[in-house]
């Protein structure tokens, strides 16, 4: 039986169809109320999102009234239908398709053998994941969430170059950037602060070691203000690259960010 499919808007794309595809695949039909072969097309969407209810979630964005998603896609002509997961696109369709081919399109949506295998290993403890997520990659070496469990696991136990080599497998986005950055931060030494800041005050190497240190204990202002420092004093690469680790963390909408990346933009011109 057809279901209704609910529209989305320019305002709500972040949350409803990027984040939301981090768990559940998201298929969006770019449309217009004037187009007919959108509106061909929309009754066969809905039949088979109904037949996907619970697995696929599908949405439809008119591009006159949300010009702004339409244009960072690169919509030129409708309808254009785009499958999210895991937070990006991963497969698309132009014009109107017969049922049978929109059918397959939503298949290679739903969750795999080894995808419901990650699942159930979610709730494990790493020790008891680890082995599973190996034999997932085994068969898969490019399973995302496979791989991004795994290098968490890894890296925060200090295996960093095998997390690095891991995460090296899939593109690369804002979760992955932040992993990234915590295993980082993981493998800072946990040396004593107050040697580390007595060092710091002449050596703008060694400042690069204690903001790195004030990061790992979440010390974040700090561990910025001190990275800035050494940055202006000569160590700039090293002292740039410990700071995109800590923007990382915070994520963009964090002030502290907002600040260092206008200094760091600053110093570098």
């Amino acid at each position: 039986m057809p279901m209704t499919v609910a529209d989305v808007t320019d305002a709500a794309f972040s949350a409803d169809v990027l984040e939301r595809s981090k768990t559940t695949p998201v298929v969006v039909d770019f449309w217009a109320a004037w187009c007919g072969p959108c509106r061909q097309l929309s009754p066969t969407i809905e039949r088979v999102a109904a037949d996907h209810a619970g697995s696929v979630v599908a949405l439809k964005m008119d591009v006159d009234a949300n010009p702004q998603t339409a244009g960072t896609f690169g919509i030129q002509s409708i309808p254009t239908v785009i499958a999210f997961k895991d937070g990006r696109p991963v497969d698309a369709f132009l014009g109107a398709q017969p049922e049978q081919a929109v059918r397959e399109f939503f298949e290679r949506l739903t969750p795999s053998e080894d995808d419901r295998v990650v699942e159930q290993a979610a709730p494990l403890g790493d020790a008891e994941a680890e082995p599973i997520l190996r034999s997932v990659l085994a068969r898969d070496p490019g399973h995302r969430a496979a791989i991004v469990r795994l290098a968490a696991i890894v890296g925060l136990r200090g295996e960093t170059a095998e997390a690095k080599a891991l995460l090296a497998r899939i593109p690369e986005d804002d979760d992955v950037r932040r992993l990234a950055a915590q295993i980082d931060l993981a493998s800072v030494s946990s040396a004593d602060l107050g040697s580390l800041a007595d060092a710091a005050e002449a050596d703008p190497a060694a400042r690069v070691s204690y903001g790195l240190a004030l990061a790992a204990a979440g010390r974040n202002a700090d561990a910025l203000e001190q990275l800035m420092s050494a940055f202006r004093d000569g160590e700039r690469d090293p002292a740039r690259a410990a700071m995109l680790d800590v923007f990382a963390l915070l994520g963009d909408a964090d002030p502290l960010v907002a600040r260092y990346r206008r200094e760091l933009a600053s110093a570098l011109f």
